[in-house]
């Protein structure tokens, strides 16, 4: 049996996430729905810190470039009735999900891709 790689995915913790667009997680009332906020990290290391989280199960983040913010959050836009858009112009947020088992099974591809060739 022969073993055919086509593409192979980027390793850096980014990838690992899906951009939903402009926009981050509803604020309802009463309700976290950050476990953990960061200022001053950049992008993909905030990426890196979600993947590395263990005092919740961190399946999101948003951006909020302003303020160098980073909120990590266990929820993705579906638990939390969307994302939330209506912004103040200049108020630059972007929100990104945590790719599921799917991504996985690619990873072992890739490195297996990647022993072949």
């Amino acid at each position: 049996m022969m073993l055919q790689c086509f593409a192979l995915l980027s390793d850096d913790a980014l990838s690992r996430f899906i951009n939903y667009g402009r926009g981050a997680l509803q604020t309802l009332e009463g309700f976290h729905a950050y476990g953990k906020i960061m200022l001053g990290v950049n992008l993909d290391a905030c990426a890196q810190l979600c993947l590395a989280e263990t005092s919740f199960p961190c399946a999101s983040l948003d951006c909020v470039f302003v303020k160098s913010s980073r909120q990590l959050s266990q929820y993705i836009a579906a638990n939390m009735y969307g994302i939330r858009t209506d912004f103040d112009p200049g108020y630059e947020v972007m929100h990104y999900e945590l790719i599921g088992m799917l991504s996985e099974v690619y990873r072992i591809v890739q490195k297996v891709c990647l022993h072949v060739y």
